[in-house]
């Protein structure tokens, strides 16, 4: 007989098979609170998501190039703010809570393949 407990996915910080999935620490690094709102979106949904740069341009509506830009300075000001690969503490949650929401929303509108021809 099957429990509910096996139907159950993973908690995201569990580890599985000994392999821990860091994807909700990284995910919280992105949105450090030292980062802008529209830098924490483009970083993680270029470091978490795996969007291409462009496609996170265009999701922005600005160029490839200054979308380019922006994930690098994201990244130059974790390291010079000492950001570490953890979950963020329980207090810090609220202000990240939101960007992840709004990174969670692109990942999906971004990721959804667009119909092709005439409608």
């Amino acid at each position: 007989m099957l429990t509910t407990e096996a139907f159950l996915a993973p908690a995201a910080d569990a580890l599985v098979g000994a392999v821990r999935d860091d994807s909700l620490a990284l995910l919280l690094m992105c949105c450090h609170p030292a980062l802008t709102r529209p830098s924490q979106v483009a970083l993680t949904l270029r470091a978490v998501a795996g969007l291409r740069t462009a496609q996170i341009g265009r999701a922005f509506l600005v160029p490839e190039a200054t979308m380019a830009q922006r994930i690098s300075r994201a990244k130059a000001r974790l390291r010079e703010v000492g950001a570490r690969f953890t979950v963020a503490a329980t207090e810090q949650m609220p202000e990240r809570v939101a960007a992840v929401g709004h990174v969670l929303y692109l990942i999906f509108t971004e990721g959804t393949p667009r119909p092709t021809g005439p409608s």
